[in-house]
């Protein structure tokens, strides 16, 4: 069954975040590479449970030096737009996402 919104002011500014973001885009279809600087660590104990059944995947986060490489790997392959994805897991706090978008920013 579709979702669909009843509330006319919050269907009004869905309308008005899909005119902007219009202005931004244009009909292009614009893809985003996943950088996943912390998705796996601990995720047989992640609160979101994302793939925690998958026992065999090695589980860590990545460190600062890491999230350079991973950046300076995607960016002469032509990806220009990141989405950094994260577990919700203590380890991957308010101060690690800081410190990695921090990181991502200042690779040139």
């Amino acid at each position: 069954m579709p979702a669909h919104v009843e509330d006319k002011d919050v269907l009004l500014e869905m309308e008005q975040a899909a005119a902007r973001s219009k202005k931004v885009y244009d009909n292009r279809i614009v893809t985003f590479a996943p950088l996943y600087a912390a998705i796996s660590v601990l995720m047989t104990v992640c609160i979101a449970g994302f793939r925690r059944s998958n026992a065999a995947a090695h589980r860590r986060k990545l460190d600062m030096a890491e999230i350079e490489r991973e950046v300076r790997f995607l960016r002469p392959i032509g990806h220009k737009r990141l989405i950094v994805v994260y577990g919700e897991h203590p380890q991957t706090d308010v101060d690690y996402i800081a410190a990695t978008i921090q990181a991502i920013a200042a690779v040139e």
